[in-house]
């Protein structure tokens, strides 16, 4: 019998290695006036392969299989997790698909976002889509909130609970990574 990482392409749950997308997932569209722009749809463009994924029935032959959106934002998860339960709810019958869960929950199980700034996000963590977030600094990018790094993580937190922040800045990246 074959191992099952030959079998089924399982390599990275046989081994306990996350997957992980950087927030370059389209087509650059390089010059000055494009950048900005650029910036926000590197964000949004995330729940694509995480559509794909998902409505692929990739989680439901992986179920422990992690999958993270690198410094792609945080805000868009939840009503992406949400938009997903809908169309899969209305247009599953017609195209025969059938997933052993709705698309939020594998969200919840499977799918990990990070995020720079994102209050948006964080206000979110409750939701579906949004239990799986991980703060990050990006340094030394230009995106970075260092040396600043402290008073916006203050910022971004301002009024949550220890325990309400821990999971973000701290227990998800090792739970994602596989860390102990």
């Amino acid at each position: 019998m074959m191992p099952h990482s030959i079998r089924s392409g399982g390599a990275c749950v046989d081994n306990n290695m996350a997957v992980t997308i950087h927030l370059g997932a389209r087509i650059a569209r390089p010059g000055q006036f494009k950048f900005l722009p650029n910036m926000v749809m590197s964000k949004l463009c995330m729940a694509e392969p995480i559509a794909i994924m998902i409505f692929g029935g990739v989680f439901d032959r992986f179920p422990d299989l992690r999958y993270g959106t690198i410094e792609s934002g945080s805000g868009w998860a939840a009503f992406a997790a949400e938009y997903m339960d809908g169309i899969y709810e209305s247009q599953r019958h017609w195209l025969k698909l059938e997933l052993a869960m709705p698309p939020s929950e594998y969200f919840d199980r499977n799918v990990y976002t990070s995020f720079i700034r994102d209050r948006e996000g964080i206000r979110n963590r409750s939701l579906p889509g949004g239990r799986n977030m991980m703060w990050s600094t990006d340094y030394p990018h230009s995106e970075t909130t260092w040396p600043d790094s402290r008073k916006v993580l203050d910022w971004q937190f301002e009024g949550l609970r220890e325990d309400e922040v821990r999971p973000i800045v701290h227990d998800n990246a090792l739970r994602f990574y596989g860390l102990n």
